[in-house]
């Protein structure tokens, strides 16, 4: 890996146990805890600006998973979080989809694209997670049909009905600095156009400016996001279930074909081609405004196995790398809760300079270290000697 002083400051990414073992051991006051000594050793390096450190989605998520977060428990993560990143997080993987979608037609098709190529896999804060305007507005709101919201007119005679009283629990219960809401500040948000809902919407977390007020601010809005948490969880038990059952019925495959397995290979392949499916509406878009074949578009996209796609190139490398560990007669490894999550933190492989995540992840994601350069690091004591001194 070349030097970070070289290229600006090491970009970090801890998984969410690494944010966590640091809370625990700042609670006990372990100073004999090597999460510690890395915790004080990134402090530094943050402080000088030679290292960086992202959260994602996934972080986010796992936060409202302690369900009070206000408890001591959820108090202290966020603090680590908030300490470590600043506010820098990797954004929201529809965003990185979309831009990278857009590059990559761009290269082949050679038309300018208007996204930085260097900057934006990064934001601030809320940029992480994607959510519906109308939450920061609270039940009256939300109960207006969403046709009726669209029409400025109607907005506003809504808004003139409301008392003082409601605006004024509004900023209480959504306080953010430098912004305060009004009658306007709603209409706008509910029925601006999109470039003034989404300045209002930036106006807004701007001001909220940690990753605890924003943990606290989704607990508020959007509770039902901590439920994702729990569709990881019934997705973990289906693939973890498939899993066992192509492994249970792996010697008898073997027994009556004669050769060996390439269901890690297919279901990665197949991921491939969802993509591009799901992306199809898009890659018309732009093939109607670059003037391109829409087909030739898909074929270019697969055929060196989606290289120029960082976020998809990424999890296809991670589901082969980790179905192959559990296929074969012998020694196949028995899948573990939790192995989903470790792939929604390791994907972001591509937009960091060291990824640090559990043992077995770690391995899995050599793949990742050979496709993108990064070095992935097994704990956060592996990470102290990289550290710029």
């Amino acid at each position: 890996m070349s030097s970070p002083l070289a290229t600006g400051p090491l970009r970090i990414y801890l998984d969410q146990k690494d944010f966590g073992r640091i809370a625990d051991a700042l609670r006990q006051n372990d100073q004999s805890s090597p999460d510690l000594l890395a915790y004080n050793r990134l402090k530094t390096c943050i402080a000088t600006d030679r290292a960086r450190v992202y959260f994602s989605f996934v972080h986010i998520i796992e936060a409202l998973r302690f369900g009070d977060v206000q408890s001591p428990t959820a108090i202290a993560y966020c603090e680590v979080v908030d300490t470590l990143t600043q506010g820098h997080c990797i954004r929201a993987v529809p965003y990185l989809n979309r831009v990278e979608l857009e590059l990559a037609l761009s290269d082949v098709f050679s038309f300018a694209s208007g996204h930085s190529r260097n900057g934006y896999p990064y934001g601030r804060h809320a940029d992480a997670f994607v959510v519906d305007d109308d939450a920061l507005l609270g039940d009256d709101f939300r109960a207006v049909p969403r046709a009726l919201l669209n029409n400025r007119d109607i907005v506003q005679q809504f808004a003139r009905s409301l008392p003082d009283t409601y605006f004024d629990e509004l900023n209480r219960t959504f306080p953010a600095d430098g912004i305060r809401w009004s009658r306007e500040r709603v209409v706008t948000t509910l029925a601006g156009s999109p470039e003034e809902r989404e300045s209002l919407k930036r106006q807004f977390f701007a001001g909220v400016m940690s990753f605890s007020k924003l943990i606290v601010h989704y607990g508020r809005t959007h509770p039902d996001i901590s439920s994702i948490g729990r569709t990881f969880d019934a997705d973990e038990v289906n693939l973890i279930g498939q899993l066992r059952d192509m492994q249970r019925f792996e010697p008898l495959r073997a027994a009556i074909l004669g050769t060996p397995a390439t269901w890690d290979r297919d279901i990665s392949r197949d991921f491939g081609t969802r993509y591009l499916e799901r992306s199809r509406n898009d890659i018309r878009s732009h093939a109607v405004a670059h003037g391109f074949a829409a087909e030739a578009a898909e074929r270019k996209l697969g055929a060196d196995g989606f290289k120029r796609l960082p976020h998809t190139r990424a999890v296809m490398l991670w589901l082969k790398a980790y179905l192959a560990r559990h296929k074969g007669t012998e020694h196949a490894r028995i899948p573990q809760a939790n192995d989903l999550r470790d792939l929604l933190h390791c994907v972001n492989a591509p937009y960091v300079d060291v990824l640090v995540t559990e043992r077995f992840s770690a391995d899995v994601s050599r793949p990742l270290a050979s496709a993108f350069g990064t070095r992935i690091l097994k704990s956060l004591a592996e990470l102290t000697p990289l550290l710029p001194s």
